[in-house]
C-alpha cells in the first residue's frame, strides 16, 4: 500500500522551489550590478587613455553583456585634470509569478584620481 507525502515534506519542496524560483529572479540583476561595479571601477583606472565617449561606449556595451540595459543618460562622467567621476544609476524591474514586481534601485560611483601618461 502506497504512503502518501507528508505535510512536512511537501512543505519543504514548495518551500526550496520557491527560493530556487526567487534567487533565479533576483540574483542575475544583482550579477549584473556586481559586474557593473568592476566595470566602472576599471574604466576609471585607465581613464587617462581613452576619451569621455569611449569610456561611455565601453560602459553601456559591458553592461548590455550582462543584460543590464543603459543608456547614456544613465551615466554622468565628469574629468578635469586632476579626478574622473563616473556615476552610473538605473533600476531593474523584476516579475513576479508574472503578477507581482518588484523595482530594485542601483547606483554605481566612482571618484578616482587621473594616471598621468608618459
Amino acid at each position: 500500500m502506497a504512503k502518501g507525502i507528508s505535510f512536512r515534506r511537501l512543505f519543504w519542496i514548495l518551500f526550496l522551489g520557491i527560493a530556487v524560483y526567487t534567487g533565479l529572479k533576483v540574483v542575475p540583476p544583482w550579477a549584473g550590478y556586481l559586474l557593473l561595479t568592476y566595470e566602472v571601477r576599471s574604466e576609471a583606472k585607465s581613464a587617462h587613455h581613452y576619451t569621455d565617449d569611449e569610456i561611455l561606449d565601453s560602459i553601456i556595451s559591458a553592461a548590455a553583456t550582462w543584460g543590464v540595459i543603459l543608456g547614456e543618460e544613465d551615466i554622468i562622467l565628469t574629468r578635469d585634470d586632476v579626478y574622473i567621476e563616473i556615476s552610473v544609476a538605473y533600476s531593474a524591474t523584476i516579475q513576479f509569478f508574472g503578477r507581482y514586481s518588484k523595482t530594485y534601485w542601483y547606483e554605481v560611483y566612482e571618484h578616482r584620481r587621473l594616471r598621468t601618461t608618459d
